[in-house]
């Protein structure tokens, strides 16, 4: 025989709640999963506006400290300050490299100078670039220059940022 419990629905067709248990399984994974993409919304909406963040060059300083208890005696140690200075955002600038080209023109025409070198806390003052077959280029004057992804040893390599 047959038991259903006080208060339990049953269908003839083997339903919980009057439906079939395929489509009730179906109706709470649904609302599960329509739950969960809610929460994960309101999330995604509410982290940016949350983060708080601080101008370029500002200090944040950090320092923690503990307090604790030996017996009646209470005692308190704190770290040693730690100062962080906050970095712009990085640029999003690009480089190309880019090659002396007299023969075709060049792609853009610019001043390549004066090549320098960082030594040490200071800059020091190359020799001008000098190109197989060609005399040095002066610098300091406009310049043709092509881009490219090829680089012929021996050759003056110009970077554009």
């Amino acid at each position: 025989m047959h038991r259903v419990r006080i208060g339990q629905k049953t269908s003839a067709q083997g339903g919980v709640g009057n439906y079939p248990a395929l489509r009730a399984f179906m109706r709470a994974c649904i609302a599960q999963v329509a739950f969960a993409f809610s929460l994960l919304l309101i999330a995604l909406i509410a982290t940016p506006s949350l983060a708080q963040t601080a101008p370029a060059g500002a200090t944040i300083r950090n320092l923690a400290s503990v307090a604790y208890e030996i017996g009646p005696v209470a005692r308190s140690i704190a770290s040693n300050p730690v100062d962080l200075v906050v970095e712009p955002l990085p640029s999003r600038a690009t480089i190309e490299l880019a090659r002396f080209a007299p023969s075709v023109g060049g792609t853009f025409v610019t001043t390549a100078g004066p090549s320098q070198c960082r030594i040490g806390a200071g800059l020091v003052a190359l020799d001008p670039p000098r190109v197989a077959g060609a005399a040095a280029i002066d610098p300091l004057q406009p310049v043709p220059l092509t881009t490219t992804a090829n680089v012929h040893g021996g050759d003056a390599l110009f970077i554009r940022v």
